[in-house]
């Protein structure tokens, strides 16, 4: 335990020298994101938020899920590097009677020194009907950092696929598959895929 203590620390000092540069351009998509998630709700039909501000109208902050994820950075390539990454999963709503949709926030920092900051959308599914088990899809843009891998470019896509168990109420324990890639916008495209163990909870 001591010793992932000071590994986190490590990394995260080497890994905000690093991000600091992009702490602007982050900025910005904050700022987007509100503007972004009402103009998905103006192009799609969406009903009543799952949970609404109390005036009625959608908040993006009315109700905020906090995740913490431990894993690997790699995990499918022959070099793997430790990876821990804080997400903020905001206010959902309901599109279709389907599965409820939800902005997300996130960083992640790298054993090697790299880093990745996104703004992006996640997708919920009950899997059964006491809705305690869940899938999550997620897709997010960001600006990625390298460390010691090299993924062609700044501007990378992050997509994953998680399967979750609702432990109490309001936390989540759960285990995913994320890639990470520019998806063609740079002559190297090499990727990278990381496996990780979330915990998540209601703020």
């Amino acid at each position: 335990m001591k010793r992932i203590s000071q590994l986190i620390a490590t990394t995260a000092r080497r890994s905000l020298k690093k991000a600091i540069p992009h702490a602007a351009l982050l900025g910005a998509l904050l700022a987007l994101a509100p503007m972004a998630a009402a103009q998905d709700t103006a192009g799609a039909r969406v009903d009543v938020p799952a949970q609404p501000a109390s005036d009625g109208h959608y908040s993006l902050f009315e109700s905020v899920d906090l995740a913490a994820n431990i894993g690997t950075f790699g995990a499918l390539q022959t070099e793997q590097v430790f990876e821990v990454g804080l997400e903020a999963r905001l206010t959902s709503f309901d599109v279709l009677n389907s599965f409820s949709l939800r902005p997300i926030v996130g960083a992640s920092l790298l054993d090697d020194g790299g880093n990745y900051w996104y703004v992006g959308a996640r997708a919920e599914i009950d899997l059964d009907d006491e809705g305690e088990y869940s899938l999550g899809l997620s897709f997010a843009p960001g600006i990625y950092s390298p460390g010691g891998v090299d993924l062609g470019g700044p501007v990378e896509f992050r997509s994953g696929i998680d399967l979750n168990l609702e432990v109490f109420d309001g936390v989540t324990f759960g285990a995913g598959l994320f890639h990470l890639s520019n998806g063609g916008l740079y002559s190297r495209n090499q990727g990278s895929e990381s496996i990780l163990f979330t915990f998540a909870t209601e703020l």
